[in-house]
């Protein structure tokens, strides 16, 4: 219910599963999730919706796996949101991969629109 008061709405929600936020969609600016072990970045009514990727929740087993794993985060950088307030937003995303057993990573940069 807080949610709908814009005035106390939080900034960014987490939640491991992604299936436990689309109510949030359009009522806070960023949310990350993860679960799918699969990265993405959308936008969508405003929201960020942000999914790392899996950043070695796999433990030793993925380092002793004969599959290789790609590891992968995401970096969020905030900017001034406008307007004259102290309020930040999110304003550009990078997914990074880093495959296991290779020696080189891939960096994706999202903007804001």
């Amino acid at each position: 219910e807080k949610l709908y008061d814009k005035s106390s709405s939080p900034d960014l929600v987490v939640a491991h599963n992604s299936l436990m936020i689309h109510d949030f969609t359009g009522r806070v600016p960023v949310i990350l999730t993860g679960h799918t072990h699969r990265q993405s970045v959308n936008i969508d009514q405003g929201t960020w919706s942000v999914n790392p990727g899996s950043v070695g929740a796999a433990g030793i087993r993925g380092l002793q796996s004969p599959v290789e794993s790609v590891y992968s985060l995401a970096i969020l950088y905030f900017g001034e949101a406008g307007g004259g307030g102290e309020k930040l937003a999110l304003a550009v995303v990078d997914l990074i991969s880093v495959p296991q057993l290779q020696d080189s990573f891939t960096v994706q940069r999202f903007y804001s629109q």
